[in-house]
């Protein structure tokens, strides 16, 4: 089936891009052009909606204002875009991480939690004033526009050398490794799969309400521990499963797990694909990808 999607991407480097996802930039309803999220007064459109799904590169040694600074400097290029070409529809992807750190007594964090990031989350604070700008400009300019706050994710394109614990296990585990756990392995995740997100995403842009934000993410929580075994459950033969620390008896485990009852209530949202079924297809494709890059 067809949904009739005419898309204009922007992206770095166009020749990367073509290299990295050619079925993506090959297809007759996807443009491609090459530029910076910083800069986007060449652009004018036509566009029936916006979706601001990029943060520019930021380098290891910039100071925490740059970085904050980029985050929010993204958002303000978009939206004066979307201005400028008629958009009737915005729609920033934003992060869990706009909550803080997350009470290990709190099971799921609610959309509606007031909590904020602390001074030396940067990421988190720029996220929460490129949404706080957004929603006043939005206001302002008569659009509509809503803020997706995506949790920990799965699927194809998952980097494995990243600061991403099921990418690093993967990569562990593809090399025939231990998977090694850097902590006690208690902390608690979830996870989404790609392709649900793309059926959430769409959702929110096309039918969330205006000013209002939604969890995106799994509500179904893993430890970090029971993640690395289920991944090497998934490959042949036997992959052991090192931690770096033991747990301390009686402490919490740090927790990063989303409420997405707003989502499902209002936007008739659900999770279609299961953690262990997730991991089967990522892994699946990781060595397929490697697999290719290897005989290329």
């Amino acid at each position: 089936m067809s949904l009739g999607l005419e898309l204009t991407v922007l992206t770095r480097n166009a020749a990367a891009f073509r290299a990295k996802a050619p079925h993506l930039a090959g297809h007759a309803a996807v443009t491609l052009i090459e530029g910076q999220v910083s800069d986007l007064s060449a652009l004018d459109g036509p566009y029936d909606s916006i979706v601001h799904a990029a943060t520019d590169v930021v380098r290891q040694d910039q100071s925490a204002a740059v970085v904050y600074q980029h985050i929010v400097d993204g958002a303000k290029q978009t939206l004066s875009l979307a201005e400028r070409c008629g958009a009737r529809r915005y729609m920033l992807t934003s992060s869990g991480a706009v909550y803080g750190r997350q009470d290990p007594l709190v099971s799921h964090r609610q959309d509606d939690d007031p909590a904020l990031p602390g001074e030396d989350d940067v990421y988190g604070r720029g996220k929460r004033a490129a949404e706080a700008y957004m929603f006043e400009h939005a206001a302002k300019h008569g659009l509509a526009a809503t803020s997706a706050r995506i949790f920990a994710l799965l699927g194809p394109y998952l980097p494995l050398n990243a600061q991403f614990a099921a990418g690093n296990f993967i990569a562990d585990a593809m090399a025939t490794r231990p998977i090694a756990v850097r902590g006690d392995g208690t902390a608690c995740r979830s996870y989404l799969y790609g392709a649900d997100l793309t059926v959430w995403l769409l959702t929110i842009l096309v039918r969330g309400a205006s000013g209002q934000s939604y969890n995106v993410g799994s509500e179904h929580a893993v430890s970090i521990g029971e993640l690395a075994k289920h991944i090497a459950a998934q490959m042949p033969g036997e992959i052991p499963v090192l931690f770096a620390q033991r747990a301390e008896p009686g402490s919490l485990p740090q927790r990063y797990v989303p409420s997405t009852a707003k989502a499902r209530a209002a936007l008739g949202l659900a999770e279609f694909t299961d953690l262990l079924t997730a991991l089967e297809k990522t892994i699946a494709w990781s060595g397929q990808r490697a697999r290719e890059h290897n005989h290329a």
